[in-house]
């Protein structure tokens, strides 16, 4: 792509990325209950999901998902469900590693014997979460298309290009939430009292997006 194409998509990543939605929540919500490992995980999950949606993207499987009638519902109701199950289990807090607040305190002691099981875990949540959010599939539906230079010739590299770019910038933004968040995060595991009232902020702030994917029309 020409350099000003470049330049106009770098700049529009950046102001869209900081609009607060599911997948900064996400990412937040794990470094803080679970420390660096869990955001690391988190936006690699993430990461992993933009991968994916780039590849269908650029083999036009997204727009024939989205053609199919029932296919806006389906993503948007399953990622509403996604949303308030995290946002049960930030309420929850137990000290089980069954839902996305849990093993917090564990953690935080460095008690707990199953890293890599937790950080299986939660980079599968984070997948989810991705792929889950139907207003992420219209991004690289319809956002994507725009910066794509159809005089350059090769759409389905410059979509791949373009994916890429976007899979690095969430990255490095993702990596700076989590430091912010574990950073939080370890104040907050001083202050227990603290801890539950971020634990259910965060439920709210689950439950508010799930109420607008439900919200959210075709």
């Amino acid at each position: 792509m020409t350099f000003p194409t470049f330049l106009a998509y770098i700049l529009a990543l950046q102001a869209l990325f900081w609009v607060p939605g599911p997948s900064m929540a996400f990412v937040l919500a794990h470094a803080v209950t679970h420390g660096p490992r869990g955001g690391v995980a988190a936006a690699l999950g993430i990461g992993a999901g933009d991968l994916l949606l780039t590849g269908a993207s650029a083999t036009g499987l997204i727009a024939l998902f989205l053609a199919w009638p029932p296919g806006f519902d389906v993503l948007r109701l399953g990622g509403a469900a996604y949303m308030l199950w995290l946002a049960w289990g930030m309420l929850r807090g137990s000290g089980s590693d069954a839902g996305p607040a849990a093993g917090a305190d564990s953690v935080a002691g460095g008690g707990v014997n199953d890293h890599g099981g937790s950080v299986r875990r939660i980079f599968t949540r984070a997948l989810a979460n991705c792929l889950l959010n139907p207003k992420a599939l219209l991004f690289f539906m319809l956002f994507l298309p725009q910066f794509v230079e159809r005089t350059q010739g090769h759409v389905t590299r410059q979509v791949l290009v373009l994916g890429a770019i976007l899979t690095l910038n969430a990255l490095l933004g993702n990596l700076l939430l989590t430091y912010g968040g574990a950073r939080c995060g370890a104040w907050f595991r001083r202050h227990p009292a603290a801890l539950r009232q971020g634990r259910r902020g965060l439920a709210l702030l689950f439950a508010g997006l799930a109420c607008h994917l439900l919200a959210a029309a075709r």
